[in-house]
Parts: structure tokens; C-alpha cells; sequence
């Protein structure tokens, strides 16, 4: 890690001219800082240690810390003066602002050569550079995080988390030939998978999150199925690492599906089970593009053991299955968890793939959902059913209307309720079976389904059928209400 730390600081800093060399080969005539040659700006020797910079450059290394970037020789406050005074001489109008920063910092500070640099002036400098966009410090606040890797202390998390939060807003707009983006990838992974502090693991995530469209993504995914895979991690590592992955999440992606399927079988956190569905999302594409990955999720909506993420699992079939697709009859058999919450998402799931053509799968999934309006204790279940059959199945179908028609009898008044209105939408004239049921409801004493069942009447009778005989009697019968009713229903 101390070599990596060299490379940061060193031989894999900022670049700032245009026409920067694809390969650098280690030459005393290279500036360290930016590696290009030194013969290319106005330089300066340190006389600490003898070494060459830019002084432009070396101006803007000590204003994050006073060390030379090679070897780390502390510079006296002298030194920093002569490198300011010569860059006014001749460095352009960026070298007289570095200057004019420099100068004052060491003016407001009123520091002897023999002082450190304070955590709090390493702190705001780094701050200072984040909200000013000025990515020719990333290398050395690289190189103060990882050189204070071992520190503890509130104040030194402190520093470690303003230089993790600083490369979180530079990095981004860094250029993409920068040779030592590869290490600074490297060393957000470190701190988020290795660190003690969790605030500190926390803000290199959120960095890499950030970064992860830099090409970052083998990093950012590792970090992210590290912290999955151990089940004892802390929740808000967790959701973090969920962020993580749905950040990188791109289609036909398998290895983040892969991750992301750990975390959808997740129980406590609702926030991570949704950051993998969108993750899952973002890798199945267009409908039924991944069958593959509809075949995991239907595994995890049939065996988890947690009803949470069965439920997310079903709802994440419906949303990336193709309509009339095989993921359908795991659907179809979602319909028979004993939790009522798994069980009406797979009636929603089911209506959303409902093909214009049923083929195979959908009647399977219909002679489920037909099933589940004879289990009398399921009346939420049943009216969330009764909800949906108007809209899949239409007019005509005589088995639903039939089972339709059992349940207007129903002992709960939701069920019977629900019934009534999907009769209304799907009985077609001359349904015979329909009829006899409706028939057999009118003979009860229940005066209220007496008179829906008589209604229905009216909308499937055919002359000179049971039916309308029986709307004949009723009609002169002594029942005033129900002889208004049928008098109605006859009209139509």
C-alpha cells in the first residue's frame, strides 16, 4: 500500500497540459507532478531533498501538504515563499493565482518553519478544492487518505472523510487518461471494504457510486457482492452497497444480477429489496428479453422464507416477464402462499402479462384464480380475483362467469359485493349456465342478493327461456321491490 501511496503522489498525478504522453518512462527530465517535461514550464528545485518540479505544480502539491511528492521530505514555509515569488515572475494567470492562494495562506497562518500543517488546514484545503472543481489536487488527497489509513482519533476521520467526500466531487470530471485513475479505484475498494470507521466505509461507497461511470464498475461491483454475501453486515452498509449495484446495473448484466439476487432475498430492509429490483430491472431490458433471469426470480417468489421478498419477487416477474410468457404458472402458483400480500401481488402480476391471445400459460393461470374463489377464507384474496377476471377474460367465457356466479352467494358481503360488479361486465346473453345459478340464488330468503340475482337476470335471458319465466312471476308476485326490479329487467 506504501508503493500505491507513491504512485498517487508521484509518478500517477494530474496532467494539465492537452498533449500529455500516452506512456511515461521515469526520466529525471520529467516533472513527478504532472509527468511531462520539465523543460515545458518555469520549474523549481526543492532544496530540501534536490528534487525537480513545475513550479506550478510543486506551488499546488503544498498547498495540500508541505512534503516533497516523491519522497516526502517536509519543505519549510521559506521554500513555499520562493516557489510563490517565482511563479509571480513569469507563470501566467493561473501560476499567479496558485501564488497569490499560497502566499496568503502562509500571510493568514503568520507559521514558523518548524510548525506541522494542522489537520484543519489539510481539511479545508481539500474542501477548498472540491467546491472549487480543482482536480489537479486529486492525487495528493489521494495520497492523504491512504497515508493516514492507520490514524484513529475523531479528527483524523475527520480528514479521511473530507478526502474521500473531495474525490467523490472531483474525480468525475478527472480526465479519463489519467494513469493513476486505476489506483484511485483501487482505493476507494480498499476503504470501503477495509476500514474500521463504518462512516468512513459509508463515504468511500458513496464515492464510488459516484465514480462508478468513470469505469469503475469491476470495483464498485466486488465492494457490493463483499458486503452482500456477509449477512452480518450492518443495515446501512447494506443499503449502500444496494445503491451500489443499482448504479451499475446495465441490461443483460449477470454478474450484477447475480448480487442483485442476494439482495432481493433480503428480509428487514424494504430500501435494499427496491435498490435490487430497479438493479434487476435495469438487467432483464424489455420484456422478456432475460428469460434467464425470470426463471431466478420466480425461484427466489417460490422459496424464499422470507414473505417480503417473495413478494418483490413477484412483483418483479410481472414487470419483466413477456405477456402470455412461462412466468405465468410460477405466478399461477404464487396464488397458493399462505400470505395474503404474496399472494394478491400474483393476481396483479398475472393481470399485468395477460396476453391479447391466451395461450397455454394463461389458462393455467385463469383455472388458478378461478380456484381461488372457492376458499371461503380468503375474502380479500377472492375480491382482489373478482377485481381483475372482468378485465382479463371478457364477456363470453362461461366457466368464469359461472364461478363468478357462486360467489354472489357468498356469506361475506365484500365477496358478494365484488361479485355483482364483475357479473355486470362479463355475462353475455344466453349464458345458460349463469342463468341456473342465478336461478338457484333467487329461491333464498336474502332479499338483497334476491334482487341483484334478478338484475343479472335481466342481462342474459333469452325469450321463452327458464329465465324469463321466472322474472315473469316475480314481477306479478307480492313483492313490490322485487316486482319493480324484474319488471325492469324484463324491459331490457
Amino acid at each position: 500500500r506504501r508503493e500505491e501511496v507513491r504512485l498517487l503522489s508521484a509518478r500517477s498525478t494530474f496532467q494539465p497540459f492537452e498533449d500529455r504522453p500516452e506512456r511515461w518512462e521515469r526520466s529525471e527530465e520529467v516533472c513527478a507532478v504532472c509527468l511531462s517535461e520539465l523543460r515545458r514550464a518555469k520549474c523549481f528545485q526543492l532544496p530540501e531533498c534536490g528534487h525537480n518540479y513545475h513550479a506550478l505544480c510543486v506551488a499546488s502539491a503544498f498547498q495540500i501538504q508541505q512534503l516533497c511528492p516523491l519522497c516526502r521530505t517536509a519543505v519549510s514555509d521559506g521554500t513555499c515563499m520562493e516557489v510563490a515569488r517565482s511563479l509571480f515572475a513569469g507563470a501566467g494567470v493561473a501560476g499567479a493565482r496558485f501564488a497569490a492562494e499560497l502566499l496568503t495562506e502562509l500571510a493568514q497562518r503568520q507559521r514558523t518553519v518548524d510548525d506541522a500543517l494542522s489537520l484543519e488546514e489539510t481539511i479545508n484545503a481539500m474542501r477548498r478544492a472540491a467546491k472549487q472543481g480543482d482536480d489537479s489536487k486529486i492525487p495528493m488527497i489521494a495520497a492523504v487518505l491512504q497515508s493516514s489509513e492507520n490514524s484513529s482519533g475523531d479528527a483524523e476521520i475527520e480528514l479521511r472523510i473530507a478526502a474521500v467526500q473531495a474525490l467523490r466531487a472531483l474525480v468525475p470530471a478527472f480526465p479519463a487518461a489519467w494513469p493513476g485513475w486505476q489506483a484511485v479505484r483501487g482505493l476507494l475498494q480498499s476503504v470501503s471494504l477495509e476500514d474500521t470507521e463504518e462512516e468512513l466505509r459509508l463515504a468511500a461507497i458513496q464515492a464510488l457510486k459516484e465514480v462508478s461511470r468513470r469505469d469503475a464498475r469491476d470495483e464498485a461491483l466486488f465492494v457490493a457482492r463483499s458486503i452482500l454475501e456477509d449477512r452480518n453486515g450492518s443495515r446501512e452498509l447494506r443499503l449502500a452497497a444496494g445503491a451500489l449495484l443499482q448504479a451499475i446495473a446495465g441490461p443483460s448484466d449477470f454478474e450484477v444480477a447475480r448480487v442483485a439476487l442476494l439482495a432481493l432475498d433480503e428480509r428487514y430492509s424494504c430500501s435494499l429489496r427496491t435498490h435490487a429490483a430497479h438493479a434487476l430491472r435495469s438487467c432483464a431490458g424489455p420484456r422478456g428479453a432475460a428469460p434467464w433471469l425470470v426463471l431466478e426470480v420466480a425461484r427466489i417468489a417460490a422459496r424464499s422464507e422470507w414473505p417480503e421478498a417473495r413478494c418483490e419477487a413477484v412483483n418483479l416477474v410481472g414487470q419483466i416477464e413477456d405477456f402470455g410468457g412461462e412466468g405465468m404458472i410460477a405466478l399461477a402458483a404464487a396464488l397458493e402462499d399462505k400470505h395474503d400480500e404474496v399472494s394478491q401481488a400474483a393476481v396483479h402480476a398475472i393481470a399485468s402479462l395477460w396476453p391479447p391471445e391466451p395461450g397455454q400459460a394463461s389458462c393455467q393461470a385463469l383455472q388458478a384464480l378461478l380456484l381461488v374463489l372457492g376458499q371461503p377464507e380468503r375474502a380479500e384474496l377472492r375480491c382482489e380475483v373478482l377485481l381483475v377476471l372482468p378485465r382479463l377474460v371478457g364477456r363470453g367465457i362461461s366457466e368464469a362467469a359461472a364461478a363468478v356466479g357462486v360467489a354472489l352467494a357468498d356469506s361475506d358481503v365484500s365477496v358478494s359485493n365484488a361479485a355483482a360488479q364483475a357479473l355486470r361486465k362479463m355475462s353475455l346473453r344466453g349464458d345458460r349456465a349463469l342463468q341456473d345459478i342465478l336461478l338457484q340464488h333467487i329461491s333464498r330468503p336474502d332479499p338483497e342478493l334476491c334482487k341483484v340475482c334478478v338484475e343479472l337476470l335481466g342481462l342474459i335471458f333469452e325469450r321463452g327461456s327458464d329465465g324469463e319465466r321466472a322474472l315473469i312471476a316475480l314481477r306479478d308476485g307480492p313483492d313490490e321491490d322485487l316486482a319493480s326490479v324484474a319488471n325492469s329487467a324484463l324491459r331490457r
